[in-house]
């Protein structure tokens, strides 16, 4: 796999990995979007293609790319990011962002727009 290869020779990891453990958490975390449980099963072909290849992207952020240090990781975005074309990809960091699949056409929506507002209560 391109990635794996390029995340070799061009970033550093904090805690080294072994290409079979980074391609099982891929595959996990595919597996794990697309189980029985998807709950998004109304597509065409289109739009079939168009939400796996975001899995696919969501996936190899949090197995590949999340192995990288932070130096090094924004170089494995770039590469993936040259892999996909830009409506398969969120803006911004790839991994500030996750799919929704309660809209009507899965999309990308930023961590962010999830969070709570923290309030201290003494």
């Amino acid at each position: 796999m391109k990635l794996v290869k390029f995340s070799r020779k061009k970033c550093r990891e904090p805690i080294e990995t072994k290409d079979n453990n980074l391609l099982t958490s891929l595959i996990r975390v595919f597996k794990q979007l697309y189980s029985k449980d998807f709950k998004y099963h109304n597509l065409d072909k289109d739009s079939d293609e168009l939400v796996i290849t975001k899995m696919f992207v969501f996936g190899l952020t949090w197995s590949v790319c999340c192995a990288c240090d932070e130096l090094t990781c924004f170089k494995l975005e770039q590469f993936t990011s040259n892999m996909f074309q830009l409506s398969d990809l969120p803006q911004g960091d790839l991994s500030d962002s996750f799919i929704d699949f309660s809209l009507p056409e899965p999309d990308w929506i930023r961590w962010e727009s999830i969070e709570r507002e923290f309030k201290y209560d003494i």
